[in-house]
């Protein structure tokens, strides 16, 4: 029989009344297995404790009920995605015991820009955070039983500005400090995403326009990646109204970006956010808002208004404008026909008026 060229060194240490030992080939190997053991039996009974963090509670409860469970890549990366995003910036640091539903039902509130689908994952894992820890008697009631879709997700669509919103828009937007971002949203349709990916390696001022092949993956700050389909590839002719605006922009140094924020760096959605809600309240108040202490009173604009009405704003033109549906299709970057005709059902009173028109001129040859 071969002799062994090592013997395995044994270190043992006692944990919450129990004996663990670990194992390696030499000391100091034995030694830090020893120690990454106990750091995670401490976690693990930091996260089942009544004391515990929601952060250290989803860690362990992702990693008991779902990194174990055979569930896909895609779906355990959702978890993440949605917990990071949206959960973690809002409740991780607090006592899972300490959260209430108002907490809870303010996360919510946070994603009515969002689409359903994404508010429908967000409730998703907060309700099965905390069911598993009300079941395992880490808290004493389930403050996720009874949480509401934000009012502008519930339809899941879009819709365009109406005039009044879109003169509202156009007087302030000039304004607003890196507002730039907004206007090339109303004038390209291009997605959020796209245009935080934008340089100027993009923009084309001799064939005045813009190649799209790029965007920021969804939840994360700074990661870029192809278009959302391939169907986002495109090219989208500048209108001068956009081109002019461009022209007078001052470039960034921070890796050639389009748009980026006051003090440089790449727009985040957190900015975009502030961005927009300070343009809802000037378009509020270039709308006749009542002010108190500087403080609008009462909003005179509709609840719905997202920075997505940008995009279909566009598409609507496009519309007006008699543009074929097959290249709105392409202009937009959608994956198929269906998905441009279900915002060209959106249609403008001046759109229907036109062709009102239209059959009333059939009538006339037909007599």
């Amino acid at each position: 029989m071969a002799e062994k060229k090592y013997q395995y060194v044994r270190k043992t240490f006692t944990f919450d009344g129990r004996r663990y030992e670990a194992y390696g080939k030499t000391e100091e190997e034995a030694i830090e297995k020893k120690i990454e053991m106990k750091k995670r039996l401490e976690e693990g009974a930091a996260a089942e404790s009544k004391s515990a963090t929601v952060d250290q509670w989803y860690a362990r409860w992702k990693a008991l009920y779902k990194d174990e469970q055979g569930i896909t890549e895609k779906s355990l990366k959702m978890y993440d995605e949605k917990y990071n995003k949206y959960i973690k910036p809002a409740i991780g640091k607090k006592k899972i015991a300490s959260v209430t539903e108002m907490h809870l039902q303010a996360i919510m509130n946070e994603t009515a820009d969002m689409s359903k689908s994404t508010a429908l994952k967000v409730r998703m894992v907060i309700t099965q955070i905390f069911h598993k820890a009300y079941r395992t008697r880490l808290i004493p009631f389930d403050p996720s039983e009874d949480l509401q879709i934000a009012k502008s997700t519930t339809e899941g669509k879009r819709r365009s500005l109406t005039e009044r919103e879109r003169e509202l828009f156009l007087e302030v937007a000039p304004n607003i400090p890196c507002s730039e971002i907004l206007l090339a949203m109303y004038y390209t349709g291009m997605r959020p995403g796209e245009l935080r990916a934008l340089t100027w390696d993009d923009v084309d001022f001799e064939e005045h326009e813009i190649s799209v092949d790029k965007a920021i993956e969804s939840g994360t700050k700074d990661k870029v990646k192809s278009t959302k389909t391939d169907a986002g590839v495109r090219i989208i002719p500048m209108r001068p109204q956009l081109e002019e605006i461009l022209l007078g922009m001052e470039k960034s140094p921070d890796d050639n970006l389009v748009f980026h924020k006051q003090k440089g760096g790449r727009h985040t959605e957190f900015s975009l956010r502030r961005m927009w809600t300070r343009l809802l309240r000037e378009m509020d108040i270039a709308n006749g808002a009542t002010l108190y202490r500087n403080h609008v009173v009462e909003s005179t604009l509709a609840d719905d208004l997202v920075p997505y009405c940008l995009r279909h704003t566009f598409c609507t033109d496009l519309e007006d404008a008699e543009v074929p549906i097959n290249v709105a299709k392409t202009l937009m970057g959608h994956s198929s026909i269906q998905v441009t005709a279900n915002t060209y059902t959106h249609s403008s009173k001046s759109t229907l008026h036109k062709n009102i028109q239209l059959l009333e001129a059939d009538s006339d040859d037909e007599e």
